[in-house]
């Protein structure tokens, strides 16, 4: 019998994984704006920072460390 907190698990990484698309959509947008606005860098540094912690906590190892290179 699967543990509750397994299909909470599964629900959250699900929800993390659509959010991953909409934060890649989100910075390719971003990079091929215009760039005569300095907070494009902040933007993408916000987007980093918290792909670099979350994607940690959720397994995505790699992800986090490449968000942190950035």
């Amino acid at each position: 019998m699967n543990h509750p907190n397994n299909s909470k698990m599964e629900t959250l990484l699900s929800a993390y994984k659509r959010h991953l698309l909409l934060y890649k959509a989100e910075l390719e947008t971003t990079w091929k704006g215009a760039h005569k606005d300095t907070r494009w860098v902040h933007h993408i540094t916000s987007v980093a920072h918290k792909l670099s912690g979350s994607g940690k906590a959720y397994g995505f190892v790699e992800l986090s460390q490449l968000a942190r290179e950035l």
